[in-house]
């Protein structure tokens, strides 16, 4: 589960405040590189990776809650490495 705002989603949710803009904009691009560098990590070491954003449940209350959980349970049937569920 990731944070909409810590890791830098490309939704409506993320917004980089006014103030100390370049500090914020360094703390979450670090976020980003840390993320990409573990799920790397993870993928060498045979995992399958799912990430779910927080603009998936927070948007689209009690129904986007179940579209969630059927698309992760389809996942974890299937084959496909990596899923990353948004908005």
């Amino acid at each position: 589960m990731n944070g909409c705002y810590w890791h830098g989603h490309d939704c409506a949710l993320f917004r980089l405040p006014a103030s100390n803009r370049e500090f914020w904009q360094t703390k979450i691009e670090g976020n980003r590189v840390r993320d990409a560098r573990n799920m790397s990590v993870l993928n060498r070491l045979g995992w399958r990776i799912g990430v779910v954003w927080e603009c998936a449940l927070r948007n689209n209350g009690p129904e986007g809650l179940e579209t969630v959980a059927n698309r992760l349970s389809a996942w974890l049937k299937g084959q496909e490495e990596t899923i990353g569920i948004r908005e």
